[in-house]
């Protein structure tokens, strides 16, 4: 049983500043979002000087062109932000571009001195396309271009009615064709995933697909997420709604289980926590995302059958001429 005053290490502070996001951005050109106290208090306990040499962003910067919540507060408490644009440089490497999403983190050393660290997902672009394939062009005729979220994707045997999932690794380890399932529907892995620590301690780590690049997972400890439920059982919603989870929703929750329960507003709701969000949200079952699979594999092997029959009828029509009088 975890210890809920259990010092966790610091690249996972899971502790959530009062208040709430707003249900949704507000528009880019809006200018009313501001980050708490509280967020920047994080914010200025990160060394920037080192992270602007290394990454080529500033506090300023992001304080100056950040128009919404998530961004600011992601990188003050650990998790992953939006994708943002680097410059650069490693070492001896010369300064380059990259975008991606970033989380920074901060821990103490052997020594007991203050470290920071990163890590950085990469994220990729293409071309805007329409049903047909077709490049979509904005009002100025020129391409559109779009994040590519690089999805999992499966393929449908209709012999034996299931899917085949493609195959993916974490830390080495190949993940079975159910892990991946879970991951491919839900963004989430549904169970802990076991490994060894450094002192040969068993940890168990909650996965979340980063949506920016769903081959890219996104791990915290089971037992951080469980301490810090059981300690604030509480779970914002949106909406402004909210959840106050039992101790068994929190153990359910901890060990990547869905849970089903009813809302401060009586409405009933499926949760799961992701490791992305860095917290408990809304999901729909792993169930009917199955169900839902299914039926749209077949719905487009119909598609496809029927679309095969017209041209293989078109094909065997006879031609008739008639000559003109």
């Amino acid at each position: 049983m975890a210890d809920e005053k259990k010092d966790y290490p610091k690249e996972f502070d899971l502790r959530e500043e009062k208040g709430k996001a707003p249900e949704k951005a507000p528009d880019v050109n809006e200018q009313a979002y501001a980050p708490t106290e509280q967020t920047l208090k994080k914010l200025n306990e990160l060394p920037w000087p080192e992270i602007k040499e290394e990454l080529g962003i500033s506090l300023e910067s992001l304080l100056k062109n950040t128009r919404h919540y998530g961004t600011l507060e992601a990188l003050a408490y650990g998790r992953f932000s939006e994708p943002l644009l680097f410059n650069i440089k490693r070492g001896h490497e010369q300064r380059h571009q990259e975008c991606g999403t970033l989380r920074l983190y901060s821990y103490k050393n052997a020594a007991g001195q203050k470290e920071w660290g990163y890590e950085i997902h990469p994220v990729k672009y293409h071309y805007k396309l329409d049903d047909k394939g077709q490049i979509v062009k904005g009002a100025n005729g020129e391409p559109l271009v779009e994040i590519d979220r690089n999805p999992l994707r499966a393929t449908y045997d209709e012999a034996t009615g299931k899917t085949v999932e493609e195959s993916l690794t974490y830390k080495r380890h190949q993940l079975s064709q159910e892990q991946v399932r879970h991951l491919r529907l839900t963004g989430n892995l549904g169970e802990p995933f076991v490994t060894t620590g450094f002192n040969g301690e068993t940890v168990r780590e909650l996965l979340s697909c980063d949506p920016y690049n769903r081959h890219t997972l996104v791990a915290v400890r089971a037992d951080a997420v469980r301490a810090r439920y059981l300690s604030n059982p509480v779970a914002s919603l949106k909406g402004g709604d909210t959840v106050t989870l039992t101790r068994d929703n929190v153990l359910a929750l901890s060990d990547g289980d869905t849970v089903w329960t009813k809302s401060a507003k009586g409405k009933d709701c499926c949760l799961q926590y992701d490791a992305y969000l860095g917290k408990v949200r809304q999901v729909k079952s792993y169930e009917m995302c199955c169900r839902e699979d299914i039926q749209k594999f077949i719905a487009e092997a119909k598609q496809k059958s029927e679309a095969k029959d017209q041209a293989q009828s078109a094909q065997n029509t006879p031609r008739v001429f008639r000559r003109e009088k």
